[in-house]
């Protein structure tokens, strides 16, 4: 079974509105899943840490990925907006409240799986046997 070790996000404040996301993680894959080519549909993405239903941020990668034998050491780099990584709105209360922002990357590997493809032609209608 495919594993994702070592992920690892740092955020780093540019000027203006901007952020440097910089996510980093390493991919290793099963003998099995090598010996037979298995792809995988790579997502990478941004989260937000709530108290109810976690936030989908941003998406930052989505790509497919072959099994090898060695190591897929990966680091994305994307630079998101600060509005983006807000994912606790801050409040106006007769003063402005700035709520701390928990964010996290998730990556997910989904295997593809073989499906039977199969289709039915047009229909004829006829008489085709003697008489």
């Amino acid at each position: 079974m495919a594993a994702i070790r070592n992920l690892s996000l740092r955020i780093n404040n540019l000027p203006g509105p901007m952020s440097d996301v910089i996510v980093t993680y390493e991919i290793t894959f099963s003998r099995p899943e090598v010996l037979t080519g298995a792809t995988f549909m790579e997502r990478v993405g941004l989260r937000g840490k709530d108290l109810g239903p976690e936030d989908d941020l941003a998406s930052l990668l989505s790509r497919t990925v072959r099994a090898q034998a060695a190591p897929i050491v990966r680091t994305i780099r994307r630079r998101v907006t600060d509005e983006t990584l807000d994912e606790d709105r801050d409040a106006l209360i007769g003063a402005v409240l700035q709520r701390q922002d928990e964010v996290y990357a998730r990556v997910t590997l989904v295997p593809f799986i073989a499906m039977p493809a199969s289709a039915d032609s047009n229909i004829v209608v006829g008489s085709f046997g003697e008489g």
